[in-house]
């Protein structure tokens, strides 16, 4: 998941604050960065949480809109992941996130054709982003376009040189490829 840092789009509404029970009024920029810190360390629950209470005051809060569709993904609920994803893209269309969001469904779908269109379009917004572009990687090796995977895994890697996921992707592909040096 794009964390704040490493994307352009943390576009966060005038500074009204949010009240977090436990903590008090937060601005809603913090509020979101406590939720994908919460998120990234597996506490799905208070990312949900973080994120629901950004939305209530911020209807299409971009970033919170990927944050509960990638949790509900990873909860097991394709069509709630799909609607907040959707909204995603309807709220912010020029932001990669729910298109690549999206894509991450559709591969979990099996539907490489349409994943891997959803990860162009977000690549073609936001080029410099790893994690798009290893997404990429598996649509378009599950559609048997094993060398324009691996050039997307190169891409990746040459971004984030010590992203595990690519690294473990490329490796699968020259084993596959039995190019097993």
């Amino acid at each position: 998941m794009p964390t704040a840092k490493t994307t352009p789009y943390s576009q966060m509404p005038a500074p009204q604050a949010i009240h977090v029970p436990g903590v008090g009024a937060l601005a809603p920029a913090e509020v979101l960065a406590r939720a994908i810190a919460a998120h990234e360390r597996g506490d799905l629950e208070t990312a949900d949480s973080l994120s629901r209470r950004i939305l209530s005051r911020f209807p299409n809060q971009t970033e919170s809109l990927y944050l509960r569709g990638i949790i509900a993904h990873q909860r097991g609920k394709p069509a709630s992941a799909e609607k907040f994803l959707r909204r995603a893209i309807k709220a912010s269309p020029k932001n990669p996130m729910g298109h690549g969001g999206l894509g991450i469904i559709r591969l979990a779908q099996l539907k490489f054709k349409d994943a891997a269109a959803l990860f162009e379009h977000a690549l073609s917004i936001f080029p410099e982003q790893p994690h798009i572009h290893n997404n990429f990687g598996l649509a378009l090796a599950g559609l048997g376009k094993l060398d324009e995977a691996a050039s997307h895994y190169d891409e990746a890697l040459r971004m984030m040189p010590h992203y595990e996921e690519a690294w473990l992707n490329l490796g699968k592909l020259r084993r596959d490829e039995g190019r097993l040096d």
